[in-house]
C-alpha cells in the first residue's frame, strides 16, 4: 500500500493507493515548492525547496525536519547528491551573483572552484565530479580536474561515480550520444544499446551496475539496467516512455514511466518488475511523481505534484520500514 505521512509526525499517515510503499510529503521551506534529490545509507535527504521570502535554498531532511543549508551569500542554493559521510555536493549563487559548485560538510558550505561549473555526484571518498563548460570534470582534494581525453572530449557529460572512481554519463559519437562507463585507468565502455542513436548512463553502483535511458526499438526513450555487459530494456508502465535515474547495490533502480492515460508516475525495477510508486493524493488534475534517487536500505526520494503548478519533495519507503 502506498499511504501519506505528514512531514512531521508519521503517526498521521493515512493509507493511499496500492503498492507496497509509503509515501511522505516532506514538505518546503516556507514556499510552494520543493525537490529531494539524493539520500544517503543513514536516510539523510537532500534538495532544495523554495523559502517564504521568495528564494530557493539547499535543505537536508532528517527524522522529520527539514533544515535549511543557506547559501554562499546569494539568493539561491541547490544539494544534488550526497556521500556516506555526509558531504553534500550542489550549486549556489553568491552575493554578486555568480554561480559556484559547493561541497557541505559538519554543517558548513564552501565554494569549490569552476565559475558556472556544476556537480552531479559525490563517491565515500570524496571525488566529485560533475561538467564545466560543456566539459566532463572532477573535484578531488579541492582541486578541480578536467577529465577530457582517453574517449571522453568536450560536450561529454558525467552523471555519477562509484567508490572504485567507476564514472557514467553520455558521450558523443558519430552524430549521437551514447551511454559510457569509464574506470579510473580511463577505459571507456560504450554500453549504447544495439540499434540505438541516443543513450545516457545517470547512475552506477559499488557492482559497476548502470542505469540510466536509452532509445528503444519502438522510437520511444526507455529505462535501462546494464549488468555483465548486458543491457536490459525496462519498459513503461503502460505508455511510451521511462527514464532511470538512481541504481543502489542491490539492483533496484529508480526513475519515471508514463502510463497508459499518459500520467508520469516514479517507479522502482528489480529483478524484472516495475512497480508504480504512486503520487501524493492532492496532485491536481494530472497527478505526477518522479523517483531519483534511492539508498543501500531501499529508501527513494523525488517529487510529486502537491495541487496545482506546485510540487513537493517526497520520500518513498517500504511498508513496515522504521
Amino acid at each position: 500500500m502506498v499511504t501519506v505521512v505528514s512531514p512531521v509526525a508519521a503517526s498521521a499517515s493515512t493509507e493511499y493507493a496500492t503498492g507496497n510503499y509509503e509515501i511522505v510529503d516532506l514538505g518546503t521551506l516556507g514556499g510552494a515548492y520543493s525537490s529531494a534529490e539524493a539520500v544517503n545509507d543513514r536516510g539523510d535527504i537532500f534538495g532544495g525547496s523554495g523559502t517564504a521570502a521568495g528564494e530557493w535554498h539547499a535543505f537536508l531532511w532528517s527524522r522529520g525536519r527539514m533544515m535549511d543549508l543557506g547559501t554562499l551569500g546569494g539568493a539561491y542554493s541547490f544539494a544534488l547528491d550526497v556521500n556516506n559521510r555526509g558531504e553534500v555536493v550542489g550549486f549556489s549563487n553568491t552575493e554578486s551573483g555568480e554561480s559556484y559548485p559547493f561541497l557541505w560538510a559538519d554543517g558548513r558550505m564552501t565554494a569549490l572552484e569552476g565559475l558556472n561549473c556544476s556537480p552531479a555526484a559525490i563517491n565515500d571518498r570524496g571525488q566529485v565530479i560533475g561538467n564545466c563548460w560543456s566539459n566532463p570534470v572532477m573535484w578531488e582534494g579541492g582541486r578541480l580536474t578536467y577529465l577530457t581525453g582517453n574517449g571522453l572530449g568536450p560536450n561529454a557529460t558525467v552523471r555519477d561515480v562509484n567508490n572504485a572512481g567507476r564514472m557514467v554519463g553520455g558521450y558523443p559519437t558519430d552524430g549521437s550520444l551514447h551511454a559510457y562507463r569509464r574506470d579510473r585507468r580511463g577505459e571507456l565502455v560504450d554500453l549504447g544499446m544495439p540499434g540505438a542513436h541516443y543513450s545516457e548512463a545517470q547512475a552506477v553502483n559499488n557492482r559497476g551496475e548502470v542505469a540510466g535511458w536509452a532509445d528503444s526499438p519502438s522510437g520511444f526513450q526507455h529505462a535501462f539496467f546494464w549488468s555483465d555487459g548486458r543491457m536490459v530494456d525496462l519498459g513503461t508502465l503502460g505508455g511510451l516512455f521511462s527514464t532511470a535515474y538512481g541504481l543502489n547495490d542491490r539492483g533496484q533502480v529508480v526513475g519515471d514511466t508514463s502510463s497508459d492515460t499518459f500520467a508520469m508516475h516514479g517507479f522502482v525495477w528489480h529483478r524484472g518488475t516495475m512497480t508504480d510508486l504512486g503520487v501524493l493524493p492532492d496532485g491536481g488534475g494530472r497527478p505526477v511523481s518522479r523517483a531519483l534517487d534511492i539508498n543501500g536500505n531501499g529508501l527513494i526520494v523525488g517529487v510529486s505534484s502537491a495541487g496545482s503548478f506546485a510540487w513537493h519533495a517526497v520520500l518513498w519507503r517500504p511498508v513496515g520500514h522504521a
